[in-house]
């Protein structure tokens, strides 16, 4: 895991995406930013995303953990939550071991309600 920090910061009141998951996906992937779309900026990002990755033979599946928080997954992962800086926003982050060891956010804050995170773990498919 090569952590990368994001350069595009969410505004809503000017439509502007952030790229925390494009960072998310690059520091997970050990590839440069600009080699991995931003996902998030077309309404049709679930779809790019999971296309993109299948084209490189992986494959991304989404947990949600149980109340008592146990570890959803060992190694890293993207963990997406409510943003400390808007919550109305979701930002993503690095995780290990379901705890937060990378945001790419320049502020490291990470992110809020714990009980509500999706954990996304990214996978090699055989085709």
């Amino acid at each position: 895991m090569i952590p990368i920090k994001q350069t595009i910061f969410s505004d809503r009141d000017n439509g502007i995406v952030g790229n925390c998951w494009q960072a998310c996906v690059a520091s997970l992937l050990d590839m440069n930013l600009e080699s991995v779309p931003h996902f998030c900026d077309y309404p049709s990002w679930p779809e790019n995303y999971h296309k993109w990755l299948y084209a490189k033979d992986l494959v991304s599946i989404d947990f949600v953990c149980n109340n008592d928080y146990q570890l959803c997954h060992l190694g890293y992962h993207i963990i997406s939550g409510t943003s400390p800086r808007d919550r109305s926003i979701l930002h993503g982050v690095i995780g290990l071991n379901g705890e937060i060891c990378f945001d790419p956010h320049p502020e490291n804050t990470g992110l809020l309600e714990p009980e509500k995170w999706t954990y996304t773990v990214i996978f090699p498919v055989r085709k």
